[in-house]
């Protein structure tokens, strides 16, 4: 798994435990952990950009130790301004299709910041004007 990102939604940054991938690194000089999915924790011994392709390059990729996978969060690439889609293409029979549509960055950014509320209640709240701040989506 050490050649292989996954795209991690849960994720808060990039991060992987292999330090083959960083083009450059800067060791923390806190004492920083991150908790993993299983309630484990790794310390994070830099943080530098990983050059995943000639036209993709991670930024504030985290290097930690006993960290076995190689993350690409979907939350920082949001914050960078990326825009990230999914397809499931598991149940396709037939010819296939592809439908995409891409909320607004707006709409993104109110969805993680109101702890991943559905697009269609952050809808609603933004036109009551429920929430200071929080625009018409």
């Amino acid at each position: 798994m050490e050649d292989v990102w996954i795209m991690d939604s849960g994720c808060s940054r990039h991060m992987t435990g292999h330090r083959k991938w960083f083009s450059s690194l800067n060791p923390v000089s806190t004492k920083e952990y991150t908790t993993f999915g299983d309630n484990g924790q790794g310390k994070v011994m830099g943080v530098g950009s990983v050059l995943l392709s000639a036209k993709l390059s991670l930024r504030e990729v985290a290097f930690v130790r006993n960290l076995g996978f190689n993350l690409v969060s979907v939350s920082q690439l949001l914050d960078e301004g990326f825009e990230v889609f999914s397809v499931d293409l598991t149940s396709v029979s037939g010819p296939a299709h592809c439908l995409v549509a891409s909320p607004s960055a707006d709409i993104w950014k109110w969805h993680r910041r109101l702890g991943h509320l559905s697009f269609d209640l952050a809808s609603r709240l933004s036109s009551m004007g429920l929430i200071r701040g929080l625009p018409k989506l």
